[in-house]
């Protein structure tokens, strides 16, 4: 017991130490050109023409940035076409900043005792639970969803946050005597720094799949939100600083392929994760693997709905619409293929009818 607690102190020291002196340094080589910025207001509707855009802001080390690039690319409000923000593609600098801020974060993060990490995840939930309108309207904003499908977005990825409080059962040190003198033993440690690349379609839900799990198990991130929709990735992060994240240990770049390249290649990242397209993800494998990285990717599928002819029919035409259709179809669980056995052909003209008087524009 006396040795847990000792060092369970010697981890708060190091967590007090990322959050002064070395956040002082790491910072100095990150803001060489930066500035302070604000997050993004709340829109609380649809940007009309002479709105005046806003700067997206780069998270480095627990602050909120604004890059010095030179390039800058229009965020629009996919319900007027009017540009809401401007989203800067990360300089080499600010990328090289925000590895090294994960890198050096990452020896003392990984110390903090795991009870510690999971008291983080649920103030985190708590946070995310209480911003949960301010988190969906920018995704209405920026993202173009209903309000309702923004809502679910921001609880699903509640739902993975909370999921995130039962991983470290699977993180313990699990042993077996073999014989008198022979046990073996599987220890699982932190692994280091990961990168994580997201898609434009659930902004706030797949950023959850990776901040609440790097807490949990002691690692870092530096993470690169959708061009399309990038506001919400540094609200997640700053939500995990008021949570008691230290700096460091959630890092938020932005950009194309130049930023791509750089966090799938860097010999100080240990894994990435992506979510996107085929040709996108089968690139990122192929490079990250050659530079020796865990890779973990989810892409595009062919999802297939299988229809009975005992079927009750309004299930089926629900399911149809939904499955199909459901945020325009850019969702990865779409169905895209339709299986009717043996009698259920005759749901197909109440289908055709069904997804003609709800998809706007559907031409049959």
């Amino acid at each position: 017991m006396f040795s847990q607690i000792t060092r369970a102190a010697r981890s708060k020291a190091s967590m007090k130490y990322v959050g002064t002196k070395s956040l002082a340094m790491r910072f100095q080589l990150s803001s060489r050109a930066m500035s302070a910025l604000t997050l993004p207001p709340t829109p609380k509707e649809h940007a009309k023409p002479g709105f005046e855009p806003y700067f997206v802001g780069t998270y480095i080390d627990n602050q909120v940035l604004k890059s010095d690039s030179k390039q800058w690319i229009d965020v629009k409000d996919p319900a007027t076409d009017v540009v809401i923000a401007k989203v800067p593609e990360s300089t080499p600098e600010e990328l090289d900043a925000a590895i090294q801020s994960a890198a050096d974060a990452f020896e003392s993060f990984k110390k903090v005792p795991l009870v510690k990490r999971n008291e983080i995840v649920f103030k985190y939930i708590e946070l995310l639970k209480a911003n949960k309108d301010r988190l969906a309207a920018i995704i209405v904003s920026e993202q173009g969803k209903s309000w309702s499908a923004a809502v679910a977005d921001v609880y699903r990825g509640i739902q993975c946050a909370e999921h995130a409080t039962q991983v470290t059962k699977e993180t313990e040190t699990v042993g077996m005597e073999l014989s008198t003198d022979v046990e073996t033993l599987t220890v699982r440690e932190p692994i280091g720094v990961v990168s994580s690349i997201q898609p434009f379609n659930f902004p706030v839900m797949i950023p959850l799949w990776t901040i609440p799990y790097i807490i949990a198990t002691g690692n870092t991130t530096v993470m690169k939100p959708s061009e399309q929709c990038p506001s919400t990735g540094a609200i997640l992060a700053d939500l995990a600083r008021e949570a008691g994240v230290p700096a460091g240990v959630v890092n938020i770049v932005h950009g194309t392929h130049g930023t791509v390249n750089k966090l799938i290649s860097d010999p100080r990242i240990r894994a990435v994760t992506f979510v996107g397209g085929n040709n996108a993800g089968k690139y990122v494998y192929d490079v990250a693997t050659k530079h020796r990285k865990r890779v973990q990717i989810n892409l595009g599928a062919k999802n297939h709905t299988i229809i009975m002819p005992d079927a009750d029919k309004a299930s089926v035409l629900k399911a149809v619409v939904t499955g199909g259709f459901s945020s325009t179809g850019q969702v990865c669980l779409s169905t895209d293929v339709l299986l009717l056995v043996g009698e259920a052909k005759k749901f197909i003209p109440d289908i055709i009818e069904t997804v003609k008087g709800k998809i706007r524009g559907y031409h049959c």
